[in-house]
């Protein structure tokens, strides 16, 4: 799964700043391709809070 290997890749960064650049890129492309709902079936659930998160603050 793309969603599991993204998530993976997020949690395995150790600076908080990378994590939330990473999250915040990760965000724009999902968007652009209307895929939110796909990277929530990541596994990993930090990823899809925080990635919820951001969504939200951005109007998303």
């Amino acid at each position: 799964h793309h969603a599991t290997t993204l998530a993976d890749e997020y949690n395995h960064l150790n600076d908080n700043e990378q994590q939330q650049q990473r999250l915040a890129h990760v965000l724009e492309i999902v968007q652009d391709l209307k895929a939110l709902s796909i990277l929530l079936a990541a596994e990993s659930i930090s990823f899809i809070l925080d990635l919820v998160c951001l969504a939200s603050r951005r109007g998303y």
